[in-house]
């Protein structure tokens, strides 16, 4: 069994339009819930992900 999913932002995870489906949020939140960790693999900045890392709740990253 997984335990920690990794995913790039662009072209990975992100529409043409910048934004994650709702089935995607959907399926990234039933797998935290199934105690899965997500995390990103980007090399944005933590301000270019913020809004990311908001709509997925992605969890210690509250401090940047």
């Amino acid at each position: 069994m997984y335990k920690l999913i990794a995913v790039d932002l662009d072209k990975t995870l992100l529409t043409n339009q910048k934004e994650i489906t709702k089935r995607t949020v959907e399926t990234i939140k039933r797998l935290k819930k199934d105690g899965i960790y997500f995390v990103f693999a980007t090399g944005r900045p933590t301000q270019g992900i913020n809004r990311y890392i908001d709509l997925l709740k992605v969890e210690g990253m509250d401090d940047y």
